[in-house]
């Protein structure tokens, strides 16, 4: 169960690092903090966020990118798009926008 603080704006620098699939090393260098500190802020990300490990966030802030994208889709060309999980994203965009994709290119 996620907590019901949003992440803190270092939570967030922290999460884009770890969605960059930096280490713990990394971000603490890029950080210029301690790794202990950086295991911490991951830790309190991890539960900010509903998430037991990384994989989890990866795919919990995919999902939601993916939502997002639709949105946008869905108001920028004003219909709606199919809410089946079996319709990947780039089917979900091509059915919204008649754009099709072949190997995520656009074709004409």
């Amino acid at each position: 169960m996620s907590s019901h603080l949003p992440p803190s704006p270092r939570h967030l620098e922290v999460e884009r690092l770890v969605l960059k699939g930096l280490s713990v090393k990394e971000i603490s260098a890029i950080l210029n903090i301690a790794p202990s500190t950086t295991r911490c802020h991951v830790t309190e990300l991890l539960h900010r966020r509903g998430c037991r490990d990384r994989r989890e966030l990866i795919a919990d802030r995919l999902f939601e990118l993916q939502g997002l994208v639709m949105d946008i889709a869905e108001w920028a060309w004003g219909m709606p798009v199919p809410p089946t999980s079996a319709v990947t994203l780039q089917e979900r965009v091509a059915a919204a926008t008649g754009v099709k994709f072949k190997d995520y290119r656009l074709v004409a």
